[in-house]
């Protein structure tokens, strides 16, 4: 297991109402969609989980990426992003929102927006994973 530095501990630090709203037994959270995707997937529910799981510039992979939700939430809180899903339209729709949010934040975060079968993921290294 690699050790965490300091700074990037700091960064990925939760503030204390994070810490007790993200802890709740329940979350209460607004449906609110995509638009392009049936499923009700708010950013709010990969943020939270994101942020309690994984510290900044550490990978997260999506094996059923969608319209990359759990992908842009990554890329805008300083993780890099892998996300992998079946269908064309919806890895265009990820690809692009994922490209919007790089273009518009100063991080070094990376993404890898694939288009598969997330029983097949030998493309991706092994260990380089931090939260799925």
């Amino acid at each position: 297991m690699k050790k965490i530095s300091k700074e990037i501990k700091e960064k990925s630090q939760l503030t204390k109402e994070e810490w007790r709203e993200y802890t709740k037994t329940v979350w209460s959270i607004a449906n609110v969609g995509h638009g392009e995707h049936p499923a009700i997937f708010p950013d709010e529910i990969p943020l939270r989980l994101i942020k309690l799981f994984s510290f900044w510039g550490e990978v997260v992979l999506d094996p059923f990426g969608g319209t990359g939700t759990t992908a842009r939430v990554s890329l805008s809180l300083g993780r890099s992003a892998i996300s992998v899903d079946q269908n064309e339209r919806y890895v265009a729709i990820a690809n692009d929102d994922c490209k919007d949010i790089l273009g518009k934040t100063n991080l070094n975060s990376q993404m890898l927006i694939v288009q598969g079968d997330s029983r097949n993921l030998n493309f991706i290294k092994e260990e380089s994973v931090s939260l799925i």
